[in-house]
């Protein structure tokens, strides 16, 4: 599927780079008007701005949503779908009521999940530490 969504959503021209880490393929492309963004399906994290990389704290986050591909298996697509009907049908850029640092997209359950997975994952590979400021495991 993530295939897919790079010969449909990406073309060559538009993919700056092509990067790979622990198993999952970053297809990015940049965008100067815009800030860092993707979205997971597989082992295919489709990205603007984005740099295969600890220094990249989104990208971090979207290898924990491949982790959690990984586990989930098919059922991965019921977040996916979750995150995608959120951001279609609004109120995702909301502030959060309970905490505005945070948007309503970023305390979803599945969303912490993967930055709880993806923290695991960093920590144990390279050492480093999650900052749950810019990527919350919990609320």
């Amino acid at each position: 599927m993530g295939k897919r969504l790079y010969k449909y959503g990406f073309t060559e021209a538009q993919a700056n780079a092509c990067a790979r880490e622990g198993g999952a393929t970053l297809i990015n492309r940049n965008n100067p008007n815009t800030g860092p963004g993707g979205m997971t399906l597989g082992n295919y994290i489709l990205g603007t701005n984005l740099q295969a990389n600890t220094d990249d704290v989104t990208f971090m986050h979207e290898y924990g949503h491949t982790l959690q591909s990984g586990q989930w298996g098919p059922l991965y697509l019921v977040p996916a779908i979750l995150s995608g009907s959120d951001m279609l049908f609004g109120g995702w850029r909301r502030p959060w009521s309970e905490n505005r640092v945070f948007i309503n997209h970023d305390i979803r359950w599945y969303e912490t999940e993967a930055n709880r997975k993806a923290a695991r994952y960093f920590a144990k590979h390279y050492g480093i530490g999650w900052d749950d400021r810019r990527n919350p495991r919990l609320v």
